[in-house]
């Protein structure tokens, strides 16, 4: 269940159980001791033998003290049995829950939380036995098929079975359930189509039915017209292939709808925007259209996810200045203009990448607004000019992407300390840019300044100095430079070195070799001589093509997936080894005066 699942479903719970809830704990723990029903005593005992449950349940104490035991303090009877994730897995164990299981002895259960608990079985008919029951929670589990029996809970008010394996149907007498609040069937193997009788769950608050790829629904209208109290419907892959239904305007308290990759097509109503309470919304991956020049959105929105739903147009309108957005999430669409001054009001992320802007970034924008700033992917647009002051001055930053782009002028130092990613590669920027200056980065893990226009200087530090680089993966193709960046030594991270295209001499530096977990190298088109010796013997992905490289090739001991070394000057025997590398996908060892049996490498 989602965080604002558990608010409201806190604040609801309150009002239900205040006789077991935190404010009336001292009146419930001295009235509740030495009231524990030994019969329910021994059922919770003989249930942590069951189900291998790791907790500190000693048989002489009162259960209803125990972890995770709440008792009715007038009955002594457990009307709480709270569990999740204290089970030790062991693969001898069944994991099941039998019909004869002692559970099924707890009869004045109200609080049932099961999940995380290795449960492997279906379960069983006589879970209608527990009819006191209010909330359950089977989460987590390998529950295979909801029993038709679960109808028969007539007291639920809240029911997961989310994160489970449920291949079956949804049973149509779900629908019995009708003081449900809260129902989460999430992230299982669900097949066919929805019943229509689940619209008759007009108490609903919360529906989750989303990533069940086989779900189909084929009338959301008429599903959700008498949902009107839901703040929550989260169908992300449930197939409904068609266009969005009217009767979502009526859903006054929705704050999180969340319909990614439903198939929707046709036009993305005005409505959807104005919803007086919706604060999350995602479309992402569906076919739809809108005249956003006509939308003026008054929604409280926090999250707007429109990702890769193929719209056009300008948003210039779309918000005002003083919208509430964290998150702002366009990418892959068609998008044009300039980037409204409105999406810089955008606290937190801010994703506009794969679309048609143009234009430049603004001069300045409200600090205070951008203070909390953490992510600005905006590749593949058209955009131009030159980096304003405020990207750099952000202390906030920790991902920037502004590759294939038409920026120019030259790069300055970034403020942020929290840096991770910097993404420059395919712009027209213009000078020089010391290396160093990126790997002193104690954070930054991930650099690619490949074809962006600069010219990168790598100087070398001195020994005291080279203890400080955490990135783990380098592009830098294209970038003019000359001799090997010694200061990617110390880069004990280092999995993936894109060095193609550059004015390399000389032979490979041996501290190269030396790369503990170097995976992925790239050292084509340059003018490399020597042999292959300091190649590091971990790498999976060897690009050393149009060089001048010498020498056999060496036996690799890595599970290499591709080697090209075409254009070289390779000489001897082909190893054999490439025969035993099961999952080389590509050897081109074209255009070099290398020999041997070639029938060897028919599979390839």
């Amino acid at each position: 269940m989602s965080g604002l699942s558990w608010i409201v479903f806190a604040s609801f719970f309150l009002l239900c159980y205040t006789p077991i809830t935190s404010s009336s704990s001292s009146f419930y723990k001295n009235t509740s001791r030495h009231l524990c029903v030994q019969g329910d005593r021994f059922a919770l005992l003989q249930l942590k033998a069951d189900l291998n449950l790791q907790n500190a349940w000693v048989e002489e104490n009162d259960c209803c003290g125990w972890e995770g035991v709440r008792c009715n303090p007038l009955t002594g009877h457990v009307i709480w049995l709270d569990v999740a994730g204290t089970v030790s897995f062991d693969v001898t164990s069944s994991g099941t829950i039998s019909p004869n299981s002692s559970l099924f002895l707890l009869r004045h259960l109200e609080v049932l939380d099961l999940s995380d608990t290795f449960i492997t079985s279906s379960l069983p008919s006589n879970i209608s036995a527990l009819s006191h029951l209010r909330y359950l929670d089977l989460s987590s589990n390998w529950i295979d098929e909801i029993p038709t029996e679960i109808s028969q809970l007539s007291r639920l008010t809240s029911l997961d079975l989310s994160l489970n394996c449920i291949n079956s149907l949804l049973p149509s007498n779900i629908s019995a359930l009708s003081h449900l609040r809260y129902l989460n069937l999430s992230s299982n193997w669900i097949d066919g189509e929805i019943p229509i009788e689940i619209s008759q769950l007009s108490r609903l608050i919360s529906l989750d039915l989303s990533y069940n790829l086989d779900l189909t629904m084929s009338d959301l209208d008429e599903i959700v017209r008498n949902m009107t109290l839901l703040r929550e419907l989260h169908l992300s892959n449930v197939i409904i292939n068609s266009s969005f239904p009217d009767s979502l305007s009526n859903l006054s308290f929705l704050v999180s709808l969340d319909i990614w990759g439903c198939f929707l097509k046709g036009n993305l109503p005005v409505y959807i925007g104005n919803l007086p309470r919706l604060q999350y919304l995602y479309l992402s991956e569906n076919t739809l259209s809108a005249n956003f020049t006509t939308f003026h959105w008054s929604s409280p929105f926090r999250t707007l996810d429109l990702s890769y739903c193929d719209f056009t147009g300008s948003l210039t309108y779309l918000f005002g200045p003083t919208h509430s957005l964290e998150e702002l999430i366009l990418d892959g669409n068609n998008f044009y203009g300039t980037i409204p001054p409105w999406v810089f009001n955008v606290s937190s992320y801010i994703d506009l990448s794969h679309n048609k802007f143009d234009g430049g970034l603004p001069l300045s924008v409200d600090q205070n607004r951008i203070s909390g700033l953490t992510e600005l992917p905006l590749s593949g647009n058209s955009l131009s000019g030159e980096l304003p002051s405020w990207l750099y001055a952000s202390t906030s930053l920790a991902y920037v992407d502004i590759s294939g782009n038409q920026f120019s002028g030259q790069i300055h130092e970034f403020a942020s300390d929290s840096l991770q990613t910097i993404v420059f590669g395919y712009n027209e920027f213009s000078g020089k840019v010391d290396l160093s200056s990126f790997t002193n980065r104690r954070n930054l893990s991930g650099l690619s300044l490949s074809n962006s226009g600069l010219s990168v200087v790598a100087t070398t530090k001195n020994d005291d100095n080279l203890n400080s680089c955490s990135l783990e993966w380098v592009g830098l193709s294209s970038c003019n430079i000359s001799i090997f960046p010694e200061v990617l030594r110390s880069c004990n991270d280092l999995s993936q070195l894109e060095l193609s295209m550059n004015s390399l001499g000389g032979e490979i530096p041996h501290w190269l070799r030396e790369m503990p977990i170097l995976r992925w190298l790239n050292l084509s088109s340059n003018h490399l001589v020597g042999n292959l010796g300091n190649v590091p013997q971990t790498v999976c992905i060897l690009d050393i093509r149009s060089n001048m490289l010498g020498g056999r090739i060496p036996d690799f001991v890595s599970d290499m997936r591709y080697f090209q070394a075409s254009n070289n000057q390779l000489s001897g025997e082909i190893p054999s080894s490439f025969c035993n590398m099961t999952n080389l996908n590509l050897l081109d060892l074209s255009n070099n005066s290398l020999h041997g049996n070639y029938s060897l490498f028919m599979l390839f």
